[in-house]
């Protein structure tokens, strides 16, 4: 009798110990699968914080890109301005040497008339001395003849 109690009492001390065996290893096993999830949600994280990282880099390249192109834009506004300060000089400067060119016609004009008028009057006393030369001439031929 004895030695079915001591049997007995070494069954159930076998079964409490395998009990806390497989507690034991069940507590393993899940310490290592936290483990493996902490691992995991730590690349996850690396992983976000890279990615997070990239897209900050690709933000900051795409403003400087935009200020680029600002500036680029900025540059050829000014120049656009520029042009269209120079047109409008230039434009004055036409119109401008539109009315000089006038006034070189009227002069010119004026001058023609001038000549003309000098012309006539040389053709005119031309005449009139080619008149008298003829006149005297004509007059020294009676004499002489």
């Amino acid at each position: 009798e004895e030695m079915k109690g001591r049997i007995a009492i070494l069954e159930v001390e076998v079964k409490e110990q395998r009990r806390v065996r497989d507690i034991a290893e069940e507590e393993k096993r899940l310490a290592e699968r936290n483990e493996r999830k902490a691992e995991d949600e730590r690349h996850r994280a690396e992983n976000d914080r890279v990615e997070t990282a990239r897209e900050g880099e690709k933000w900051k390249l795409k403003a400087e890109e935009g200020e680029k192109r600002e500036e680029v834009l900025r540059v050829e506004i000014k120049a656009m301005k520029r042009g269209i300060e120079d047109y409008k000089v230039m434009e004055g400067e036409v119109e401008r040497l539109k009315d000089v060119i006038k006034k070189l016609e009227i002069d010119k004009e004026n001058a023609v008339k001038s000549l003309r008028s000098e012309v006539d009057a040389v053709r005119e006393k031309a005449g009139r001395r080619m008149s008298q030369l003829k006149s005297a001439f004509e007059e020294a031929a009676r004499r002489g003849a």
